[in-house]
């Protein structure tokens, strides 16, 4: 019980100094993250995927396609224990999204090779990733249609005055 509570206060010491520092370590910060729902405080980790996404909002360039993934399935486990984190399944569900999203736009390939080395238990998380990206890629696609410009005009007079 002692081991857990220091883990847990160093976790959220390294939260908040990472917080402060100028340039942040996204593999640090992923690694943190990783530690905290090993101990079960998806509190810190979740702080610690919204403080990477912050980032991301800033510069979506930060960071790498494997980074990108990791996040994802980070913010899919903290879909299931949403009771104890901060933020609601939704959203960590639709952050996993954008994350993943992000990594397909940066390299396919590299989020494949990702995929590839995905331990048995993460599988379900990548077919739920797969599936929402795939959706918000034919969303994108239907908006494009729904444009202003690209609907016919259907009155009588076609657009043209007499």
């Amino acid at each position: 019980m002692k081991k857990t509570f220091c883990r847990v206060i160093l976790l959220s010491v390294l939260a908040v100094a990472m917080a402060a520092c100028g340039r942040q370590n996204p593999d640090a910060l992923l690694a943190s993250a990783d530690d905290a729902i090993g101990i079960s405080d998806y509190r810190s980790a979740q702080n610690l995927c919204d403080n990477l996404s912050d980032i991301v909002r800033t510069d979506t360039l930060s960071l790498q396609p494997s980074q990108y993934c990791r996040l994802a399935f980070i913010y899919m486990t903290l879909a299931e224990h949403q009771s104890a984190a901060t933020a609601t399944a939704e959203d960590n569900i639709a952050a996993a999204s954008a994350m993943f999203i992000n990594a397909l736009r940066i390299s396919p390939d590299s989020v494949q090779k990702f995929l590839n080395g995905l331990a048995p238990e993460d599988i379900g998380h990548a077919e739920l990733l797969l599936h929402l990206s795939e959706a918000a890629e034919a969303r994108n696609i239907i908006q494009q249609f729904e444009e202003p410009d690209s609907i016919p005009d259907s009155s009588p007079n076609h657009g043209h005055e007499n």
